[in-house]
């Protein structure tokens, strides 16, 4: 069984935590993967036209897949980060969710586990750029989580 994750440069070290912490539930692999860029930058400055996202053109690639829900029931998580506490997380992940509610994908979300709750209130330092500051800590504990979740999954249509 494989997980794939997108790998933005910035937060690829949330990621590798992620893979590290996917990998050690017992038959599940994860594999990190890149969205390929699908313009030249200076095509949308010919068209006069904002620069386009990578992701949301990689979306738009998609719609065959959507057509046929070949991505139905997939288990996805989004992993986002800025540069400040406070910096638009949440909103990052809940814009995210409607082209993979299109695709029939189900959404796992980070939470907040037992493993780092005590953490949560502790806001005598900076710790990182979410509201919580626990980046490293929760991405680690949200890749066991989401492995073992694509586990059941699979095991549930098997």
């Amino acid at each position: 069984l494989q997980v794939l994750f997108n790998v933005w440069a910035y937060i690829e070290r949330l990621e590798k935590k992620v893979e590290e912490r996917v990998n050690s539930v017992e038959g599940v692999e994860a594999i990190l993967w890149q969205v390929p860029e699908t313009l030249p930058t200076e095509e949308p400055a010919k068209l006069r036209a904002p620069p386009k996202s990578i992701f949301n053109a990689f979306l738009d690639s998609t719609k065959e897949l959507c057509k046929t829900q070949q991505l139905s029931g997939k288990p996805v998580a989004i992993i986002t980060g800025t540069n400040s506490q406070g910096g638009g997380q949440e909103t990052t992940v809940l814009t995210g969710i409607t082209p993979l509610v299109h695709h029939g994908m189900i959404f796992v979300p980070f939470g907040i586990r037992f493993t780092y709750s005590h953490e949560f209130g502790n806001v005598k330092e900076v710790k990182g750029g979410s509201p919580y500051g626990l980046e490293l800590m929760h991405a680690f504990d949200h890749g066991y989580y989401f492995g073992s979740i694509t586990k059941q999954l699979k095991e549930a249509t098997a």
